[in-house]
């Protein structure tokens, strides 16, 4: 239980119908920080491959000055196209709600692992 977490979803979409949902590379992520009202705030795209191992880094909005609510983070999703052992495209839809408990700190413990998601500090 994370206090700091009000829900986490995923979504894993295989679009060739395969069974298989291994990924070994990431052709492409998008990562979504969203405001409190869930819209974004924050963007960022990378393209790939990534391979197994491979990292990308994202900075959140709250690193900086935040000049009000719409500006308070609310959480994060990530988008990403990723493929199989076979090159098959498999999508996977990641998100967190922040509770933006005030009393709770850090929401993300490091080396946590959500699917092949691993968050880092």
């Amino acid at each position: 239980e994370n206090n700091g977490i009000a829900e986490i979803a995923c979504f894993v979409l295989p679009i060739e119908g395969s069974t298989d949902l291994v990924a070994v590379e990431a052709e492409s992520i998008q990562v979504l920080e969203l405001d409190m009202n869930l819209r974004a705030i924050n963007q960022r795209s990378y393209q790939g491959p990534f391979l197994d191992g491979e990292s990308i880094m994202f900075s959140s909005v709250s690193t900086g000055q935040i000049d009000g609510l719409t500006e308070v983070p609310g959480g994060l999703q990530l988008n990403s196209r990723l493929k199989n052992a076979a090159g098959e495209l498999i999508i996977v839809t990641f998100s967190l709600d922040y509770t933006n408990d005030c009393n709770f700190s850090p929401i993300l413990d490091v080396d946590v692992q959500s699917g092949p998601i691993i968050f880092t500090d």
